[in-house]
């Protein structure tokens, strides 16, 4: 996925424009409230997506993990049981990453949209069949794939981190109008 194209029609072109969230001010109340709106779905769109690369990446360290102590190089996983296997894969697909200090969490307003045109590549990455089969690749295949995925999964953090700044930038301004009894909090 790539980033801000200047004169690019994508959503996230027009959210990383420069202007977009400048001179704020100047702008009627409905304006930042759209502009708003769409920082904020363009970062559920980001988020959505770099979690679905975050699960796929989990799945093939798994992999790792498991080729390495079959190897006799790691901790001695022995027969499993379905059981074992649940609980192993409901491991993987939690979310228990500790949080970096940088790191920003946020409840979004807005559900996933439709992945747009511009989302083909995740959508490519997750579909693609050395991700859904990672025991048909040889160990120098999985690593290829997730040096893959783990670089356009910081593509799209990246992305996500600038649309972030801009939702502070217009969320600052909505707070200060609203503050000021010059705008409703009432976005319905």
């Amino acid at each position: 996925m790539s980033g801000y194209t200047a004169g690019g029609r994508r959503r996230i072109d027009r959210v990383l424009a420069p202007g977009f969230s400048t001179d704020l001010r100047s702008l009627g109340s409905d304006e930042l409230r759209d502009r708003l709106t769409d920082a904020e779905q363009e970062e559920a769109d980001l988020s959505f997506n770099r979690r679905m690369l975050q699960g796929r990446i989990d799945l093939l360290v798994a992999e790792q993990d498991r080729r390495v102590a079959d190897s006799g190089h790691g901790p001695e996983l022995g027969t499993r049981s379905d059981a074992d296997i649940v609980a192993a894969l409901a491991a993987v697909l939690a979310d228990d990453r500790p949080e970096t200090p940088a790191a920003r969490v946020r409840h979004s307003r807005g559900e996933p949209s439709r992945v747009g045109e511009h989302r083909r590549d995740v959508e490519v990455a997750v579909a693609d069949l050395r991700v859904s089969d990672p025991g048909s690749l040889d160990d120098a295949a999985l690593g290829e794939v997730l040096a893959w995925l783990r670089a356009l999964e910081r593509r799209v953090s990246d992305n996500r981190r600038e649309v972030l700044n801009v939702v502070d930038e217009l969320s600052t301004e909505v707070a200060d109008r609203v503050a000021a009894g010059a705008m409703s909090a009432d976005f319905g």
